[in-house]
């Protein structure tokens, strides 16, 4: 009778720990998915510029901190409207979660950014500190550990673009190069212009996109040190300057482009060439053989 009174107990016993544990371990996980909901919402506030909302999510003492420096609550809000008035998003990818600590990766991009389809977008790991359901501190850990590929990548998505923009607007380009007193615009209007601008060049079909970037590569010097010409200076679209490796003579040449094909042309000689990738031309014709690489003027 003991022995069975003292198994009932042992029972009870075992049951009601294992319900104490089960309650912690949810109480834990939906402490977790609280904390996840937080950063989502604050993410969610940055793209929709909801300062209330930003606010609630951060303790009384809160803290935000980077390599460069370190901000209170107003100031960094003040920085995040900032932000979100210049066309600022951002979106989160949660790496690991504990009771208080959430890490993550989070990707910023500008309306720039998308239209141009710019890749990769910059990228910060961050550390988000929890206290009592609260963000306490951020800290941005890895600060954007990527950002000069970024900054090659926008500056590459921006060459075609600018292309577009100056074939489309000839007149304007003229004009700003032949005006001495020419009164500088809102920056609003600035603003509003080239929004207006990349959403019409995202509006291209790709074969639009590649015939801009093309017409864009077949610009300026591509150079070749082993070639016997050395030298391709495209002036215009018809024009193309090409200089011997000997004498350094330069001859003026038309050509035409059909797909991805060069052909350089007098009333003397022909030359084809293949455009390879944006940056590179490879001579096909006896005379002209050989990899010519495109000439990037130093910032």
């Amino acid at each position: 009778m003991k022995k069975s009174l003292c198994g009932k107990i042992s029972v009870v016993f075992f049951i009601s720990l294992l319900v104490v544990a089960l309650f912690f371990a949810v109480l834990i996980v939906a402490c977790k998915f609280d904390n996840q909901l937080v950063v989502k919402n604050v993410v969610d506030a940055f793209n929709s510029g909801n300062e209330s909302s930003l606010q609630k999510s951060f303790a009384n003492d809160f803290v935000f901190e980077s390599i460069a420096e370190q901000l209170e609550t107003a100031m960094l809000l003040q920085l995040m409207d900032s932000l979100h008035g210049e066309g600022y998003q951002v979106t989160d990818s949660i790496v690991s979660v504990s009771d208080t600590l959430i890490v993550s990766e989070l990707t910023v991009s500008t309306l720039e950014d998308l239209s141009l389809e710019v890749k990769p977008l910059r990228k910060y790991k961050v550390k988000w500190h929890f206290s009592k359901k609260k963000i306490d501190r951020i800290q941005v850990a890895g600060y954007g550990a990527n950002n000069a590929a970024y900054r090659k990548a926008l500056e590459k998505a921006r060459a075609p673009f600018e292309q577009w923009v100056e074939e489309k607007e000839p007149e304007k380009e003229t004009s700003k190069k032949g005006s001495k007193t020419s009164a500088a615009k809102p920056k609003e209007e600035v603003k509003a212009s080239e929004e207006k601008l990349l959403d019409e060049y995202a509006a291209l079909t790709p074969e639009e996109k590649e015939a801009v970037q093309i017409r864009e590569a077949l610009s300026g010097i591509f150079f070749c040190s082993k070639c016997f010409f050395e030298k391709l200076d495209f002036r215009n679209d018809t024009t193309v300057v090409m200089y011997d490796s000997i004498l350094g003579l330069a001859v003026n040449y038309s050509y035409t482009v059909e797909g991805r094909t060069v052909t350089v042309k007098n009333d003397k000689k022909e030359f084809v060439f293949e455009l390879v990738d944006w940056e590179t031309l490879a001579g096909k014709t006896k005379g002209a053989t050989g990899e010519y690489k495109k000439l990037r003027e130093s910032k």
